[in-house]
């Protein structure tokens, strides 16, 4: 963990090891804490909870593994589904 200042604010930065569902959590923890409504943080929950099982089936376990043509591919994937 490291402390930087940027413009009169404090930033701490925690290094979470790339995993994608500890980051998964940690920003659903940033979003609560910062006062996101209970809906929409169902609806991230939700989100990333299908993003992160699509990433596991896929043996991708690090956001270092993610690159954008997975990206492209799990969208494709996810618009089968839905709109």
């Amino acid at each position: 963990m490291f402390l930087s200042n940027s413009h009169d604010q404090i930033i701490i930065k925690v290094a979470l090891d790339g995993y994608l569902a500890v980051n998964a959590e940690s920003f659903l923890i940033g979003r609560q804490s910062s006062g996101l409504s209970k809906h929409s943080l169902k609806f991230y929950r939700n989100q990333l909870s299908q993003f992160v099982t699509y990433c596991n089936s896929n043996a991708f376990t690090q956001v270092e593994q993610i690159t954008s043509d997975f990206l492209r591919r799990y969208f494709l994937a996810y618009s089968e589904k839905h709109n």
